[in-house]
Parts: structure tokens; sequence; C-alpha cells
């Protein structure tokens, strides 16, 4: 099992890992830092059909050639469904959590700002979710005050306090070219492929994500009847993070089927 973490550039695998890997009664859990994440460089080339080369050099160093189950939050789950269309004979079972399959998501979430900043990210402006979502940063500084304001979308209710806490969180930083090279922007479109898909999926959202919500399913149903989606009630967009009993429980579920 493969677990990718989410994020452009802003995160790493430990949090990943640290919750997948009480599947390793099971599997064998690999996650890492993806290129121009976490301590990962972003090498001499970065670029999301990078990112998908390295997924399957992964696969191939850490599983022999076999077939994997392949797990991805987010940015992470839209390389992951890359890789899964591009290498379709390299993965048995495909999961995503909070990802979206194409880009228009963008525009939606965009709507869903409109909606919902008032209530729970009253500091952040549309300027600042465009940056978050598409052309990115100019520095660190500016990435950490838009993270802060916009902390409630991601998890509504959070406290200004905690808010503030996660935004200077030293542990967590932005690789910020990295972050503006691998937005994939009108590119990211997988809907018309899905009827080449071999692995089993298995999509998960939360009730509350501003950025995949759970009318995403509905367009996975029609274009892919055989796939299988979970929305996690009142949490947002790191389900597996807020719920993560009743995902593991959910995911074991899928894979035993």
């Amino acid at each position: 099992m493969i677990c990718l973490h989410g994020g452009r550039g802003t995160e790493n695998h430990i949090g990943e890992f640290e919750i997948f890997r009480r599947l390793s009664d099971r599997f064998r859990v690999v996650a890492y830092d993806q290129r121009g994440c976490g301590k990962s460089p972003m090498g001499g080339e970065i670029s999301p059909e990078r990112m998908v080369a390295d997924l399957e050099e992964v696969r191939l160093k850490t599983g022999g050639g076999r077939p994997a189950v392949i797990v991805g939050f987010s940015y992470g789950g839209m390389i992951a469904m890359l890789h899964a269309l591009h290498y379709p004979d390299a993965v048995s079972h495909l999961i995503t959590i909070g990802s979206p399959l194409s880009h228009e998501f963008e525009e939606l979430a965009l709507a869903e700002f409109d909606r919902r900043h008032a209530t729970d990210a009253p500091a952040a402006s549309r300027a600042m979710i465009e940056r978050q979502l598409r052309h990115g940063f100019e520095s660190e500084l500016q990435w950490r005050i838009v993270k802060f304001a916009m902390r409630g979308l991601y998890r509504p209710g959070i406290s200004p306090d905690e808010a503030l806490a996660s935004a200077l969180d030293s542990t967590s930083t932005i690789n910020i070219e990295a972050h503006k090279r691998l937005w994939m922007g009108s590119s990211y479109d997988v809907r018309p492929r899905l009827g080449g898909l071999r692995a089993k999926l298995f999509a998960i959202s939360g009730e509350l994500d501003w950025l995949v919500p759970p009318s995403n399913a509905d367009e996975l149903s029609t274009i892919l009847p055989g796939a299988r989606y979970l929305v996690v009630p009142d949490v947002g967009h790191s389900a597996h993070f807020a719920a993560r009993d009743i995902v593991l429980h959910a995911i074991r579920d899928f894979l035993a089927s």
C-alpha cells in the first residue's frame, strides 16, 4: 500500500503514514515525501507527469512490481488517479480522499467560498483562495497569512487560536516554486478516461469539504457506476484525519470486498 499526501509543495508523508500504518497488519505500508515536498527536493524537473513517474518508481522498488493499493489525499489523489490510468496493471485498488475528477473543482470551490466565507473564513478574500487553488504564493509569509485566514474552510468550527497555531507551525512549510509549477490548470480532467480504469475505485469525501463536496459522488457514479463512494458526516477536507476510525473501517471493508 502506497500512501500519497496532499498539497502542492506544502505537505509531507508523516500524517498519512501515521494513519494508514494501522493497516500494516495486512499490507506493507509505504509513504514518501513527493517531489518538492517535505524533505524531497524538486530536482531538475518537476511536473505532475514527473510525480506520476515517481510514484511508479516507488511501486517498482518497494513492491517488486506487484500491483499496489494506492491511497491518495487531495492533490495526491489526483496524482494517484493519473498514475492508475497511465499504468493500468500497476494498481489493484485506488482510494482517493478529497480528490476531484477535473479542473472544474476550482470554480466550484470558489463558489463554495462565496457561500461560506462570512461564517468560516471572514478574513479571507477571493484573491487569497485563487492563490491557494491556482497560481500560488509570492512568499512563505504570504502563504502563512492566507493559511490562517482560510483555516475554517478546511476545519469548520476551528477556533482563532487553533488557526493561528496551525499557521505558525514551523514543521509545516511550503516550497513556493513547487506550489506554482505543480498546478495542473485546465489540463486535469480524468472523466473521459475513467472507463479505462482497471483498478477498483473507492472515493471518500467529507460532508463539509469545501474543495471536493459530496456532490462529486453523483458525477462519479454516473461515469463509473461500479465505483464506491463514502461521504463522512460532519467533517471537512481531511476526512481521514478528522474521522480516521470511520475511514479506516470503510477502507478495510472495501479491500475485503
